[in-house]
């Protein structure tokens, strides 16, 4: 949601958000979730993270990964050491190895950015400080398309 928003801006975001929302059967509450739903109960598509994804595809080769052309978010991974940490020399040989060319390429594998320096013109970069300051606005605004998803969904039988 915060690629769409960020890459599509407020007003395109919301409006591109509120017509996925009328093909969705719902919002499980893991971004692994959807990949393992694809092909299960009626489920034909999963929005998720790559990672969730290439894991259903070794599962299910049958299965084919479809990416955005236009609106790829990555986000960038921090690592650091805790000055206090008695295992300074262990998280640093770990640092080491995350600021390594094989890291590297395993996170841009999983669209997952490493501060280094390069950027990969394919990735859009969410900005972190703008997702954080704007998550009490969108989470308000995602409940109330959760309000009126609620209002359309057609009562059961069960329901007096």
């Amino acid at each position: 949601m915060t690629t769409i928003l960020q890459y599509y801006g407020p007003e395109d975001g919301w409006r591109l958000m509120v017509e996925i929302d009328r093909n969705v059967i719902d919002y499980p509450g893991s971004a692994w979730e959807p990949a393992a739903r694809v092909g299960q109960n009626g489920a034909a598509l999963g929005i998720t993270v790559r990672v969730a994804a290439r894991r259903r595809l070794s599962d299910n080769p049958a299965l084919i990964q479809a990416l955005p052309q236009d609106a790829i978010g990555a986000e960038a991974e921090v690592y650091g050491v805790l000055a206090g940490s008695t295992q300074q020399a262990l998280a640093r040989r770990a640092l080491d190895w995350v600021m390594s060319d094989e890291a590297a390429d395993l996170f841009r594998h999983h669209a997952k950015l490493l501060l280094r320096g390069e950027r990969d013109p394919a990735l859009f970069p969410i900005n972190p400080e703008r997702a954080s300051r704007e998550r009490p606005a969108v989470l308000q605004r995602f409940d109330a398309l959760m309000r009126l998803r609620a209002v359309r969904a057609p009562k059961s039988e069960a329901t007096p």
